[in-house]
């Protein structure tokens, strides 16, 4: 789930790609190709599926993205698209793969931006700002830049964040958001890592995604087949 520059949220099931405008959703696409994960870019749509190929939205079909990983990338953890570069976080080989933008292509060949077994061996997520913050399984968040590891000093939090955590951020934003399915809550953290406002709730049962309001006043957040709206406080 994300949303684009217009305010509107685009989401999918494991089959179609929605667009969703004051609460009333449209079916953007029905190819019945058991999607992943979704990736915008500027006014793009871009989808994965289980075989861990690049679609793109074209009117109402998903459509085959020109998209070549690395020749060392073997499992796509998760993905990422930031300044019109899809970066590649693998666990199997311990590494963050970049693919820059090209007139020609969406994507280029993937160049290895970082690997360290002993740092993203155990990483679940990436979220990028210019900086890429990394959580762990083990319940940490690193953080990165040009490859190196950067000291980031934040709030521990209680319960330890669990092992399948996700991590949203934008280039605009202030905030890290944290999806933490195993403890059934959301985690706001400043980007000095002090904790700006925590969302628990026993309907949190199937934490999927997470989209940042464009004005950063509040977050949607997709768990199972419902979306709720969660206001953050200033």
């Amino acid at each position: 789930m994300a949303i684009d520059d217009s305010g509107d949220t685009i989401a999918t099931t494991d089959l179609n790609v929605y667009k969703i405008t004051d609460a009333k959703p449209t079916l953007l696409t029905d190819d019945a190709t058991n999607i992943r994960r979704l990736l915008l870019s500027d006014d793009k749509i871009y989808a994965m599926n289980e075989q861990e190929e690049l679609l793109q939205v074209v009117g109402s079909a998903l459509q085959q993205a020109e998209f070549s990983r690395h020749t060392e990338n073997t499992v796509i953890t998760s993905a990422k698209i930031y300044a019109d570069n899809l970066y590649i976080l693998d666990t199997e080989s311990g590494a963050i793969y970049k693919h820059a933008s090209s007139a020609t292509a969406p994507f280029r060949v993937g160049t290895e931006w970082m690997k360290n077994p002993l740092l993203l061996s155990g990483a679940s997520d990436l979220a990028i700002d210019g900086n890429i913050y990394v959580t762990r399984q083990d319940g940490t968040i690193i953080k990165l830049l040009r490859g190196e590891q950067q000291e980031f000093v934040y709030h521990e939090l209680s319960p330890r964040l669990g092992e399948s955590t996700k991590i949203y951020t934008t280039g605009e934003s202030n905030n890290l958001y944290i999806l933490d399915g195993d403890n059934q809550r959301i985690v706001i953290l400043d980007k000095e890592g002090s904790i700006k406002d925590q969302f628990t709730s026993p309907v949190f049962d199937d934490l999927i995604a997470l989209a940042i309001n464009p004005d950063e006043n509040a977050i949607s957040v997709l768990n199972g087949h419902y979306i709720y709206l969660l206001a953050i406080n200033d």
